[in-house]
């Protein structure tokens, strides 16, 4: 397949692309942030915005996504609102993320990706994709699970799903109870690349049982990965600066086309 180039990142070839989480109160912290992700040499920053205050207030969002622009130049910008039903840190009505959104994709050069959650209802999340990606929106379509992995044929059902509904990228996280958990994770992430070549994914077996994941994207073909540069969006992230060390002595994945 093409890669899928979003300003300097072009996701399905080399390695895993770094994505530094900025889990900012207001938009100075945000700034501090997004300074550090940079400095950390990530490849393009998640700005996770149900960490923020009022994070669903479309003038508090604007703003702080224009100052955001300002600190990472040309890096790509992953923008999401992670609900607490999937392991968030605040509740929104589907009206209310819904509008957030929109407005985020309307911002002019804000935001390049964005994470809609395929549980949020496939019909709404599908219209509103296709919404996103009318205004040059690229499309995360995510699935979390922090308590369980589910079995191999049910991931591959999401990322089935996810593939099916036109998601640029399907992204997959859940938890590892064992190290068999690890490994179906994995081996659907293989199953998800070689079925759908014309589809990117990212697979996560989270917390510390889960690490090789994050580092198997040769194997997995999973095109993203998570570090950090302060504050963790999730069990498991490794420092952005030891994760680009840990790849660099891994081949470069290459996807078959």
């Amino acid at each position: 397949m093409n890669p899928l180039l979003v300003r300097s990142c072009a996701f399905g070839t080399g390695h895993e692309k770094i994505c530094v989480p900025l889990m900012a109160p207001d938009t100075p912290s945000l700034r501090q942030q997004a300074k550090a992700a940079i400095h950390a040499g990530c490849d393009l920053v998640e700005w996770r915005v149900d960490a923020m205050k009022d994070g669903l207030a479309i003038d508090v969002m604007r703003p702080a996504l224009r100052a955001l622009r300002e600190e990472v130049g040309e890096k790509p910008i992953l923008f999401t609102f992670r609900t607490k039903e999937e392991g968030g840190l605040a509740p929104a009505s589907w009206e209310a993320y819904e509008a957030l959104y929109r407005a985020a994709v309307e911002e002019p050069d804000g935001a390049d990706l964005f994470d809609l959650e395929v549980n949020r209802g496939e019909e709404r999340v599908t219209a509103l994709m296709q919404a996103m990606k009318q205004k040059g929106g690229h499309v995360v379509m995510s699935y979390h699970d922090f308590h369980k992995t589910p079995e191999q044929t049910a991931i591959q059902a999401i990322f089935r799903r996810m593939a099916e509904k036109g998601a640029d990228i399907g992204k997959v996280a859940v938890m590892p109870q064992t190290k068999r958990d690890v490994l179906t994770l994995m081996q659907a992430a293989v199953w998800a690349g070689e079925t759908y070549k014309d589809r990117l994914f990212i697979a996560i077996s989270m917390g510390p049982l889960g690490m090789l994941s994050r580092l198997a994207g040769y194997l997995t073909g999973s095109c993203l990965t998570f570090g950090t540069a302060g504050r963790s969006s999730a069990p498991g992230q490794p420092p952005a600066g030891a994760l680009r060390a840990a790849l660099s002595l891994l081949p470069g994945e290459e996807r078959e086309s």
